[in-house]
């Protein structure tokens, strides 16, 4: 098993990198990281631990020699759901996951892998159409994701798009948080939210309001 002591987050505006199909749906956090290994592992020992019940089976996806180089994993309907544990994700990305394709995500677990430098694109039902065109072929699995122009193209030559805010698309392409990139460009926050209307709550009347 390949682990990344660091972890792996996009940190650039293109990525390219082998995917692991994992199409099931409904993996909750703690098939992602069990419960566990939460005490002792610490932040950065939780990659060896990613589906550890399930790694217990010679035939789970992730056992096969091919996929333990993979970045991107595709996944099924509301992945991540369960507890808000941040664990999972920081799990995932102490594995070498960089990307997470999924037919949709829970909420808090799309927030959370935003927020820890993974990017989370979903991508609905026809997922699974390329997900079966890549299984068992190790030379299918090439995954090429465009943070800029928000979409996955896969290695049939089928491109998808994804939503996702350009200012998040920013800040994982700049590895930093949302919260850093909101304080380095605070000066041009405030001088548009001033030209606004005085007398409504923008972020730079409730600053000058101390709130």
């Amino acid at each position: 098993m390949q682990v990344h002591s660091h972890g792996r987050s996009m940190r650039q505006a293109q990525h390219r990198g082998i995917a692991m199909p994992l199409m099931r749906d409904n993996i909750d956090t703690d098939v992602i990281i069990p419960k566990q290994f939460l005490s002792f592992a610490g932040r950065e020992g939780l990659g060896r631990y990613l589906f550890n019940e399930w790694r217990r089976c010679n035939r789970f996806e992730a056992c096969c020699p091919w996929n333990s180089k993979a970045t991107v994993l595709l996944s099924g309907s509301n992945f991540g759901c369960g507890s808000s544990r941040e664990h999972a994700v920081w799990a995932l990305s102490r594995h070498g996951y960089a990307a997470i394709v999924a037919s949709s995500f829970a909420e808090i677990f799309h927030l959370n892998c935003i927020r820890n430098g993974i990017l989370p694109i979903p991508l609905g039902s026809h997922l699974a159409s390329e997900a079966a065109l890549i299984s068992g072929c190790a030379a299918r699995r090439s995954v090429h994701v465009d943070l800029v122009g928000a979409r996955v193209v896969f290695c049939s030559g089928r491109a998808s798009s994804f939503g996702m805010p350009a200012f998040y698309r920013m800040a994982l392409a700049r590895g930093v948080s949302a919260a850093r990139m909101i304080l380095a460009n605070i000066s041009d926050i405030l001088e548009h939210e001033a030209a606004k209307n005085p007398h409504q709550y923008t972020l730079a009347a409730l600053i000058r309001a101390g709130r």
